[in-house]
Parts: structure tokens; sequence; C-alpha cells
């Protein structure tokens, strides 16, 4: 997935990748047959955003950027904000129970 850098009235934003996300919790995990709390829940995508266009899908869950471990929004911007826009990173997820690597 390619980071890219999001403008806002005319300002820079923080680096990001088009998604929309939930920390995981017990009723989270429950139904996306999870065993624990770990990652963070793709609820929606920015449409022609990178993590769309590199394959992640809603419900996805994002467990990892670069083999750093996400389990919080703060968690992932701290790992995202280590990047510029145009660097390519790694996730790892689990869709449907599967983990994947995009």
């Amino acid at each position: 997935m390619t980071v890219e850098t999001a403008s806002c009235e005319n300002r820079i934003n923080n680096d990001f990748i088009g998604a929309i996300m939930s920390e995981m919790n017990n009723e989270l995990a429950s139904q996306h047959n999870l065993t624990r709390n770990l990652g963070l829940l793709i609820v929606d995508l920015v449409e022609n955003g990178p993590a769309k266009k590199a394959g992640l899908k809603k419900n996805d869950v994002l467990l990892k950027i670069d083999n750093v471990s996400v389990n919080t929004v703060n968690q992932m911007r701290n790992q995202i904000n280590k990047y510029r826009a145009g660097d390519k990173i790694t996730c790892l997820l689990k869709r449907k129970g599967i983990n994947k690597e995009i």
C-alpha cells in the first residue's frame, strides 16, 4: 500500500491510508469470530484511497503495519506517521478468518 497525504482546507494533515477503523472490543471480536481483541476493524474505506487501491476491504481486521502490531488507532497513527507520502508499507490483516499480507 502507498501512503498518501491528505489535504483539507488548504492545510496538509497527517499521512493517511484512507480507511475508517474501529478499535477491537469483545463484541466486535465475537462478531468477526476472533478469539482476542487484536487489531483494528476496517469499518469503511475512502473511495480511491490507498487502502482501497491496495485491496483492503470493509470488515478486514488490520493486525500489523510493517511487522508492528496496531491494536489502537493511536498505534496505527504513530506507525503511519513514520512514513512519508509515496512510501510503500506492508499490512498484515485478517480477512474471513485467514491472515493475508497486502
